[in-house]
């Protein structure tokens, strides 16, 4: 499940968490078998957390069944965690936090009832808090950045889990930049015939914006793909990083003004 951008509107009922900056991982595990395996979103193994294996397995000691569990790893700057957690090494000091357990048919608040009743947390797997400042989301927001977390997202207590759909029953609020930029390039997404990600150029060096796309954007930008060169679009961005790039690019829309 992924959320979607804040767009300033609220669920009749809602709680809020900070938004860790880390690397998204799904925990797949079985005590009475003890199995541990941890995944990222497109299904990779995540080696280097085989350390904490033990870790889940005291976590789940009084689950039954196969369990999967869904949250964010932290090993340090999201720049340090992403080098750590997708290389295999065995040095790494990690940290997960989490948010959710993947069961069907259940709301958030259940699904964290049961995390808080059925789990056993511990010093290298917590529990991602929940704070809110009277439902008040700029407050919110401010405390959070405050406290160093990148955001907050605003969740829908009574929504079921959605597997790999971005869904307005989670919203994240995080700092970001605008800027507009030059097309010169595409490329076709994983379906036929839709854009898959425009190429732009920042900072004089050409790269590519994925995200931020809706699905008939996807096709009806693929009609009109050769006449994009040269076209101007807005880009969102979180930060430029130590390579001069832009972090976590996303498209806002074609500007035509």
């Amino acid at each position: 499940m992924l959320a979607s951008h804040y767009k300033g509107q609220l669920p009749d009922h809602y709680f809020i968490e900070p938004k860790i900056d880390g690397v998204r991982v799904h925990i797949f595990a079985n005590a009475k078998k003890g199995e541990v395996e941890f995944l990222s979103r497109n299904m990779n193994e995540f080696k280097s957390l085989n350390y904490l294996k033990p870790a889940v397995l005291s976590l789940i000691a009084n689950t039954i069944g196969d369990i999967i569990l869904d949250g964010e790893v932290v090993a340090g700057t999201v720049q340090q965690t992403i080098a750590s957690v997708f290389s295999e090494n065995r040095g790494l000091v990690a940290k997960i936090y989490l948010f959710d357990v993947i069961k069907p048919d259940i709301t958030l608040l259940e699904r964290r009832m049961w995390m808080q009743n059925h789990l056993l947390f511990n010093n290298d797997i917590q529990l991602i808090p929940v704070f809110n400042k009277n439902g008040n989301v700029d407050e919110t927001y401010k405390e959070a950045r405050s406290l160093g977390y990148e955001g907050i997202v605003i969740k829908d207590t009574l929504s079921e889990y959605e597997c790999g759909e971005r869904s307005d029953a989670w919203q994240k609020l995080k700092p970001s930049k605008d800027v507009d930029l030059m097309v010169v390039g595409w490329k076709e997404g994983k379906v036929a015939e839709t854009i898959g990600a425009l190429q732009v150029v920042f900072n004089g060096k050409r790269c590519w914006v994925g995200s931020g796309f809706t699905e008939p954007q996807r096709r009806s930008l693929w009609e009109i793909r050769d006449e994009l060169i040269g076209w101007i679009v807005e880009v969102q961005y979180q930060e430029i990083t130590k390579a001069g790039a832009m972090r976590h690019p996303t498209f806002v829309r074609i500007r035509l003004d």
